[in-house]
């Protein structure tokens, strides 16, 4: 009776092929979704590098017919979607991602308020340019200064 001798060698050779194909479609799948990333929802990072903890945190929308100056009708923006509350602190050395919940009509842009544990009040501009509230912000915050890097649509 004749037996076939047995073949490491090729499921060596399977192995491989097989984690060749997961690490290129892992690679694939991970430059389709950077790709596409300005075209997702508006989403902004918050990276708190500072030795203060980050509480208050708003996020806004101008438009052509509104101002930061209008803090008084902070109740009619947030009925419009103008005006989006994050109701989470960020302690320091700490990042979060979030994604405002903004309705924008036609051209604006996107603001961010928020207050660090010794009272000082930042407003810095998330989005200078946006119709659709697509794309994201990324926004680090450290003792000397707030730096704004952004990817908007």
């Amino acid at each position: 009776m004749y037996t076939r001798p047995r073949r490491p060698f090729f499921k060596i050779k399977l192995t491989f092929a097989l984690g060749l194909f997961l690490v290129l479609g892992t690679l694939a799948v991970m430059s389709f979704l950077n790709a596409i990333d300005p075209f997702r929802s508006l989403r902004i990072t918050i990276d708190n590098q500072s030795d203060y903890d980050i509480t208050q945190i708003q996020a806004g929308v101008l438009t052509g017919e509104s101002s930061l100056t209008e803090t008084a009708s902070a109740g009619k923006k947030k009925e419009l979607g103008l005006l989006y509350t994050l109701n989470k602190d960020i302690p320091r050395g700490q990042t979060l991602k979030f994604a405002p919940q903004l309705n924008i009509r036609g051209e604006g842009s996107v603001y961010v308020t928020f207050r660090d544990s010794r009272g000082k009040t930042y407003t810095k501009t998330a989005c200078g340019y946006t119709e659709w509230l697509s794309g994201t912000s990324h926004i680090t915050i450290t003792n000397e200064n707030v730096t704004v890097n952004e990817n908007c649509m």
